[in-house]
C-alpha cells in the first residue's frame, strides 16, 4: 500500500491558500507532495526491481509520520 500525506492535486488546489501553507508547514520539508513524486513509488512498486516487497506500507509522505 502507498500511503500519501498531503499532494498537490486539482482538488487540493481549490483549497484556500493560508490552509495550503498550514498544510505544507505540517511535512518537515515544508510543502506538500507533489503527483509525480507518489506516483514514482508506485511505478517502482509495480517494477521488477520491487518483486519481493510485499505486506508492507510505503509512506509517501515528505516526512509527516516522522514527526
Amino acid at each position: 500500500m502507498v500511503c500519501p500525506a498531503y499532494i498537490n492535486t486539482p482538488l487540493t488546489e481549490t483549497v484556500a491558500p493560508e490552509i495550503r501553507e498550514k498544510l505544507a508547514s505540517l511535512h518537515p520539508i515544508n510543502r506538500m507532495g507533489e503527483v509525480d513524486e507518489f506516483s514514482a513509488a508506485i511505478l517502482f512498486l509495480a517494477s521488477d526491481d520491487a518483486s519481493f516487497i510485499s505486506g508492507t506500507d510505503i509512506k509517501v509522505d515528505g516526512g509527516y509520520t516522522a514527526v
